[in-house]
């Protein structure tokens, strides 16, 4: 559908909007967390916007990770590269809020309200019903290991909002959601020690569903797990279904730079 609908007009179709639990693409022999029992296929949404490269499902064959999801074995529907084919032509992005039961339990919330929610807030940001403080903040509660692991937050965040809005938190001081819950920032970046449902000192998906208010428009997190997304109570996509969130990218294994949108451009 997609490909159809990029070829019928290349020039002007830039994005793919992934909006629900639109099937979820599994590629790759991969665990950029680190975590060996963590090896193997993870989402790979960038499927949706690679309109001619050749996906193939006949050489990855590992079965060690913790979770079924994760392996991948010749003929299982799950593809082999571990980075893409050829060149991305399209911008993707993804809401899929299922399976967040936090937020059923606590909130009452189920999957079609959150989304719905989702597009009230998405709807009330671009028309300006709510226009957030022009500021920043990074919480870097990895400063201990040896990769740079919170640099995409100080160059994207300082880039976007520039060095004097930008808070450096400390991270290992009061948690960080002590600093977004109920607060405004433009930007936000956040790390520590991950599982699936949480990251150390930051916050976790049962705190955002019971006492905690996203206040991060376009947020970026690293720790452990959380990045493999599609599965119950995740940690990347709990901001989205609280406060403001509208974005949170799993930045720090690879970086992700957004200076772009700095220029103005989307996402």
């Amino acid at each position: 559908i997609v490909q159809s609908d990029y070829n019928a007009d290349p020039a002007n179709v830039k994005s793919v909007f992934v909006f629900g639990h639109v099937p979820v693409p599994y590629s790759g022999q991969l665990n950029p967390d680190g975590h060996g029992d963590h090896l193997g296929a993870w989402p790979a949404d960038g499927y949706y916007g690679e309109m001619n490269g050749t996906w193939t499902d006949n050489s990855v064959n590992i079965t060690s990770g913790q979770s079924s999801r994760n392996h991948n074995v010749p003929g299982d529907g799950k593809f082999d590269q571990s980075t893409y084919p050829s060149d991305v032509e399209l911008q993707v992005g993804r809401v899929d809020l299922s399976d967040m039961e936090s937020f059923q339990y606590y909130q009452g919330l189920n999957e079609q309200a959150l989304l719905g929610n989702y597009l009230t807030k998405l709807h009330n940001y671009k028309i300006k019903q709510f226009t957030p403080q022009f500021r920043g903040a990074v919480f870097d509660n990895f400063e201990d290991v040896g990769n740079a692991l919170a640099a995409s937050g100080y160059r994207s965040v300082s880039a976007n909002v520039g060095p004097a809005n930008m808070s450096d938190l400390n991270g290992n001081g009061s948690p960080f959601s002590s600093y977004i819950n109920g607060q405004s920032y433009l930007w936000t970046f956040s790390c520590g020690g991950g599982t699936w449902t949480s990251a150390s000192n930051v916050c976790s998906t049962g705190e955002y569903a019971q006492n905690v208010s996203m206040g991060g428009v376009f947020n970026m997190c690293m720790g452990s797990y959380f990045g493999d997304w599609d599965i119950m109570n995740n940690f990347l996509r709990a901001p989205l279904c609280s406060g403001n969130g509208l974005t949170n990218a799993y930045a720090g294994l690879p970086y992700w730079w957004f200076h772009h949108m700095g220029m103005g451009d989307p996402i």
